[in-house]
């Protein structure tokens, strides 16, 4: 028998028009958001939706990403954003500033992608 866990269930329906598609998801809890990778108009880009995660609460934190891109993690520590994109993992600022940093080169594409927290890494 199916026993539902304390709270609500884990499972949100987004929808908005401007996204086509997504390619990555993950829970911000040390700033209260979630952080999206989606694909729009032929490009992939990285924003942020509040708690309610209400569409029109998207923040775009950074565009002009290549189509192929996908996973997305945000290190729990310094909010930094990471993402695999061409064979690499790169990361930016939390609010998506800064030139992209090469984190590892000559990646598959992953599965998913977790940071890990206690080293960091």
């Amino acid at each position: 028998m199916y026993e539902p866990l304390d709270g609500p269930p884990a499972v949100y329906i987004i929808s908005a028009p401007n996204f086509v598609t997504f390619r990555g998801l993950e829970w911000d809890a040390a700033r209260d958001r979630m952080v999206l990778l989606t694909i729009y108009e032929n490009q992939a880009r990285i924003g942020s939706l509040n708690p309610t995660l209400d569409p029109r609460s998207l923040i775009v934190l950074r565009s002009g990403l290549d189509v192929g891109a996908s996973q997305i993690d945000v290190d729990p520590a310094t909010g930094r954003l990471y993402w695999w994109e061409n064979g690499e993992i790169l990361s930016v600022e939390s609010d998506g500033t800064g030139v992209p940093e090469v984190e590892a080169e000559n990646v598959a594409e992953p599965r998913a992608m977790e940071i890990d927290a206690l080293r960091n890494q």
